[in-house]
């Protein structure tokens, strides 16, 4: 969609204000679509707070409290750093009226996304998320991250990918109910808008923790993927390939699987056979499909043998490869959602 451009921000980083500003002068946008329903718009551009009711508790007892915990949370990280939680979606909404563009509210009704948080979130689910909250912040490894993160700039794509991974694993309902539901609910809204007004500059200003999978909805012309686990048939160790320093590429300085995008025309198996010529100069035949796996697109992942020495392996886009037990990989920096697969499938790939 050319007329359409999303921009992935912090509701309490400054950065995320000066490339909203930066976007309105470059860009002009006739249509601004932000991250709000209306509960949260009049909420935002009230100068009191608004107070609980008791119609706060029809999402139910959970709903509730994530609401509570949410706002705590927001005002306490947002006092950190000197900003009202919600500055970027304000400063969109002010630059919007200024510049007389159309506004748009994109995102599912909050009372309804509370409600199904008590609905749809099972009973255990629930009552792991509370002990997350509670003993996570005395966890030394959370401590050391906290200290090392700059609330002030928006946090990379490869950081935001790694941490939704990491809760989706653990918390996988809450995160449907939080991301993947208001992501489908939003792409809805900035596709018939794209569709409807094709002449018109289109900016979409939402959570950065929201861009990437809003972007593959939107362009579903997103080649699905093959991937292989390539095992050393003398020391059973398998090959990783170490990703290139580019802020450009999804997860860089990390260690992959070798394979990439099926092309148009070609079949799962073409692809992988082709990426692995390609990648790393091994040609072989036998590939055998393990799983079939739905990520933000479908990914074929294959099992293969090969008796090449890394001295042999001709490497065209990673600066290195190295063999690696799957207890190796599991600790060194391997992508998230590569090691949650080996932990979910170890079995099949020792077998």
């Amino acid at each position: 969609m050319k007329n359409l451009n999303i921009i992935g921000t912090s509701h309490i980083a400054k950065q995320s204000i000066r490339e909203i500003h930066r976007a309105f002068v470059e860009d002009k946008p006739d249509i601004v679509c932000v991250e709000l329903d209306r509960a949260r718009f009049l909420s935002l551009f009230q100068k009191q707070d608004r107070k609980i009711t008791l119609k706060d508790m029809k999402v139910g007892g959970f709903g509730f409290l994530f609401m509570l915990i949410g706002r705590w949370l927001q005002k306490k990280l947002g006092a950190q750093v000197g900003i009202v939680p919600g500055a970027d979606m304000k400063s969109a909404v002010v630059l919007a009226k200024k510049t007389k563009a159309k506004l748009y509210l994109i995102d599912l009704p909050i009372q309804r996304t509370l409600y199904k948080l008590s609905t749809e979130v099972s009973m255990w689910e629930k009552i792991r998320l509370i002990g997350h909250i509670i003993f996570s912040p005395l966890s030394k490894k959370n401590r050391e991250f906290s200290k090392s993160f700059n609330l002030n700039k928006v946090p990379t794509d490869d950081l935001i990918n790694k941490i939704i991974s990491d809760m989706r694993l653990k918390f996988p309902k809450l995160f449907k109910v939080l991301l993947d539901d208001r992501n489908e609910y939003m792409a809805k809204q900035l596709k018939h808008l794209a569709k409807t007004y094709p002449d018109k500059k289109i900016l979409a200003v939402i959570g950065a923790g929201h861009k990437n999978d809003i972007n593959l909805i939107l362009n579903p012309n997103i080649l699905p993927g093959a991937k292989v686990f390539l095992r050393n048939s003398q020391t059973g160790k398998f090959l990783f390939v170490f990703r290139d320093n580019k802020p450009t590429i999804p997860h860089p300085n990390q260690w992959s699987l070798v394979g990439g995008g099926i092309e148009k025309g070609e079949t799962p198996l073409q692809a992988i056979k082709r990426e692995t010529k390609e990648e790393t100069g091994i040609e072989l035949k036998n590939f055998k499909l393990i799983s079939k796996e739905q990520y933000r697109k479908p990914v074929h992942i294959y099992l293969a043998e090969t008796n090449a020495k890394i001295k042999d392996i001709k490497l065209t886009e990673s600066p290195k490869a190295k063999y690696f037990t799957l207890d190796q990989a599991l600790k060194i920096n391997t992508i998230t959602i590569i090691k949650d697969y080996i932990k979910k499938n170890r079995k099949l790939l020792e077998n």
